[in-house]
């Protein structure tokens, strides 16, 4: 059955968070501070490889954060993708936020981009009965405008201290891999990462993953999702 029809549609105010733990909305947020832990975070989804992605992170028991758009690979107003999201919150994977339609908030005006912001939350109250606290702006593009409306309306802002690059060698996920692994041979010194990865290249899903999350784990890293590794772990949905 499609998580579709179990709409229960719920009006209340966007920035009414659960708790008010964890970073201040609209602080732009890059690493974690929750001593040795590490977030893995994909972009873009849910895409066609999702599936895949989340059984890959089953069966090595770690946890990631999924930054999902309303309408970018597909519109989550198809059953089947509104399917993967909920399989994924499901699994203990955080949802966030990366906009209803992968737009750049610093081109747009204010209505348009509190727009963006409240499409996708709609969707995914429909979905998963909740609303994500938690976001990461297309291309990781932000400016006081874009900030203003995001501690207004509650978000906390993700970006990220480790870019894998996978979108620009989406053949070769090795490249991605030698990222993480410079990053993490000498963990007492960089620590606390978020790595960005998007769910949308294949090799990312098929190849990149499980190596990554071995290397993160050897040094002593426990991977979480990111309102855990910044100490906000029932933080991360606002009803």
């Amino acid at each position: 059955m499609s998580a579709l029809l179990h709409a229960q549609p719920l009006s209340v105010p966007t920035n009414k968070l659960r708790r008010r733990d964890g970073p201040a909305p609209g602080v732009v947020v890059y690493k974690c501070t929750v001593p040795e832990t590490f977030a893995l975070t994909f972009d873009d989804g849910p895409g066609e490889y999702a599936d895949e992605l989340l059984n890959t992170l089953d069966r090595l028991g770690a946890k990631a954060t999924f930054f999902v758009n309303g309408n970018n690979a597909g519109s989550l107003d198809d059953p089947e993708l509104a399917d993967r999201v909920l399989r994924t919150y499901n699994a203990g994977h955080q949802i966030a936020s990366h906009t209803y339609s992968h737009a750049d908030l610093t081109t747009i005006g204010p209505d348009q981009i509190r727009s963006e912001m409240t499409q996708l939350d709609d969707q995914l109250k429909r979905i998963i009965g909740v609303r994500p606290t938690y976001m990461r702006p297309p291309y990781g593009s932000f400016d006081d405008q874009m900030l203003g409306i995001m501690s207004e309306l509650g978000y906390r802002v993700i970006s990220w201290d480790i870019d894998t690059n996978d979108w620009q060698h989406p053949d070769d996920p090795s490249a991605s891999l030698s990222v993480i692994q410079s990053e993490v041979k000498n963990a007492s010194e960089n620590g606390n990462n978020i790595a960005l990865a998007h769910e949308t290249i294949q090799t990312t899903v098929s190849t990149f993953t499980e190596a990554a999350v071995a290397d993160i784990r050897s040094k002593g890293y426990r991977l979480t999702t990111i309102s855990e590794c910044l100490g906000d772990p029932s933080g991360a949905y606002r009803d």
